[in-house]
Parts: C-alpha cells; sequence; structure tokens
C-alpha cells in the first residue's frame, strides 16, 4: 500500500487544486461495493476532511453511544439532504500531527467491511474507530495486582446491580470511574464509590480525595465495600468476569463497544488476560453505606483555603448506623 493511498485525503486535495473550476467538495468511495454507504469527503473551501457513513437519522445511534475519541471529533449532519455521521480529526490536534491523524482516518476506512447495511456499517465505522484509537493507547504495563482486585469489584457490582436495573446501554454509562469521575458510578439520582479488599474487611477503609465522598450532583451517594476470597480454583478469575459482562452485553454492539473501550481506559487489554488466570475470586461479603449528613468524610466545601490535594482513612466502626441493604442501592438507579 503507498502512502498516496493510506492518505486518500492528500489525493483529494490534489484533486480538487487540479480542478477548473474549483469544487466546494471532493469525494471518493471508501470500497468500490455499489451498496457502500461509505465516503471520504473533502470540504474545500474549509480544508476539513471527512470519514462519513450514510444512514436515515432514525437508524443513527444516539450520542451517548458513540465511543469517546480523543484525536476525532463525530458529528451528525446533513450532506446534500442525506443524513448521516461524519468523523473529522478535532481542531485542537496540532499541525504537525494532522497529517498522521488524517492517515489513520483514511485507514480506519479501509478496515470497515464493504456491503453492510447503513446502521451496520454505522457500528461497524464506529468499532473500527474505537479499536483504532485503542490501538494507539498501546497496552502498557500489566495491571497491578490491588487494581485487578478493584477492577473485578466493580464489575461485580456493574453485574449485580446496575445491569440488572438500569440495561446495558444506561449501565455503561454509568460506569464512570474509567471517564475520571471522582465515584466509580454515576447516575441521575445517585453514585456509588466502590472498595474492594482481599481477605477480611479491614477496620478502615482509605479515601483517596475530597471529592470521592462528595455528593453535590446526585441524591444519594452510597459507598459499597467488598471483601474477595482468592483461590485458585474456586470462583472467577478477572478475565472470566469481563467475558460475563461480555455475555450480558450480546446483541448491543454499541454498548459492547463502549464497554471495552472503558477496560483499555483502566488499563485492561485482552493480550494481558493470561496474566490474570490466577488467582480466580469469589465475593465473601459486601457491606453498602448511605454516606448521608453524618457520615464521616471531608468534602471540598469543608477546606480550608490554602489546602490542596487530600487522602484520608475513615474508621469503619463510626459508620455502622449507616448500613442499608443491597436493595436501598438497586431501586436508587434509575
Amino acid at each position: 500500500m503507498t502512502t498516496e493511498h493510506r492518505n486518500v485525503f492528500a489525493k483529494l486535495r490534489s484533486d480538487a487544486a487540479a480542478a477548473n473550476p474549483r469544487p466546494s467538495s471532493v469525494v471518493n468511495k471508501v470500497h468500490p461495493n455499489p451498496r457502500c454507504c461509505l465516503e471520504y469527503r473533502l470540504d474545500v473551501n474549509d480544508d476539513k476532511a471527512y470519514l462519513v457513513a450514510y444512514c436515515p437519522a432514525k437508524s443513527l445511534p444516539s450520542p451517548s453511544k458513540w465511543p469517546n475519541l480523543k484525536a476525532f471529533e463525530i458529528k451528525q449532519r446533513s450532506v446534500a439532504g442525506r443524513d448521516c455521521l461524519a468523523v473529522s480529526v478535532l481542531k485542537g490536534v496540532l499541525n504537525s500531527d494532522l497529517a498522521m491523524a488524517e492517515e489513520l482516518l483514511s485507514v480506519v476506512g479501509l478496515y470497515c467491511q464493504p456491503g453492510l447495511d447503513p446502521a451496520e456499517a454505522v457500528e461497524d465505522m464506529l468499532g473500527c474507530l474505537a479499536r483504532a484509537q485503542n490501538l494507539t493507547k498501546g497496552k502498557g504495563q500489566p495491571l497491578s495486582l490491588d487494581k485487578q482486585v478493584g477492577l473485578f469489584g466493580e464489575l461485580h457490582v456493574l453485574r449485580s446491580i446496575v445491569l440488572p436495573k438500569v440495561g446495558g446501554s444506561q449501565a455503561i454509562s454509568d460506569w464512570s470511574g474509567p471517564d475520571g469521575a471522582p465515584q466509580d458510578f454515576q447516575s441521575k439520582r445517585c453514585a456509588v464509590e466502590v472498595k474492594t479488599t482481599r481477605g477480611n474487611l479491614p477496620q478502615t477503609i482509605h479515601i483517596s480525595s475530597a471529592r470521592q465522598l462528595q455528593a453535590d450532583t446526585v441524591e444519594r451517594l452510597f459507598l459499597v465495600r467488598i471483601a474477595l476470597d482468592s483461590q485458585p480454583n474456586v470462583g472467577l478469575s478477572l478475565p472470566e468476569m469481563v467475558t460475563k459482562v461480555e455475555v450480558d452485553l450480546a446483541g448491543n454492539s454499541m454498548e459492547l463497544l463502549k464497554f471495552r473501550d472503558k477496560l483499555a481506559e483502566v488499563g485492561y487489554h485482552p493480550d494481558h488476560a493470561p496474566l490474570y488466570e490466577q488467582p480466580r475470586y469469589q465475593v465473601r461479603s459486601s457491606v453498602f453505606y448511605d454516606v448521608r449528613e453524618g457520615f464521616p468524610r471531608l468534602q471540598e466545601k469543608d477546606l480550608p483555603p490554602g489546602i490542596g490535594e487530600l487522602s484520608y482513612e475513615i474508621e469503619m466502626g463510626a459508620c455502622a448506623v449507616f448500613v442499608v441493604d443491597e436493595a436501598e442501592v438497586r431501586k436508587s438507579f434509575d
């Protein structure tokens, strides 16, 4: 494959420069298949390159189901009276990186399957974009044992509480920890912070910031403590827990795509899965706390001027009166 073919947008610019009169746009089908609804598009006046998937608006996935992309933006547009999703390089990308980003976008188009119907083609394009982004993130180092345990606990809460209550699409959106939110789960009405340990629950619990137990944007905040037993032949491995969530999401390709994208955000990559086959985990106990008025905590609004980031420990003996059952947490999700 030549450089010219990899970056099809360079060729479109060349075609536009040679044309007389100067066109407002230049397009090229991604695949020669007559059913192909994907095209590369260059808006000449703005010098803006797009990978476009044409599809009736009623069949387009909602923005909440689009992957979170770092170097690209997705917009729903109408081009010559045809509805579509158009992907372009973000304006904030440095000029020195623009050609590389456009080349990646053109390669993504080539890896989209030809001949799909419009709705399937859109999902396939979004999936290819997400996989390309995850590839550029790199695999990094495998997760530490503490991070494996923490991820297992979050996925347990996802499967046992959130998914059965709100369904796949909302559940994956509510899993907010990988997006950098203060708590691991955030819905419209409640937030949940999950703390997972191996063995017996400790007498204290570590809170990593003044925002972690702050609930100024939701009606209720819960703290969940999970104790795991780890044994060689009992329970689930971390990859098996991931697979169970994927099975729960079967038939929801966009939710499955977002789930895998979030796994990549926390550093879980399938190529590392063999390293996580041991130990296996079984939930020994779970305790749920209603973090309401009177719960022992520090919040940003309580900090005096000049105090920056902090962490602290909570004596769990002081929290017994705030214990609630799992059903109380479940019903707080929309």
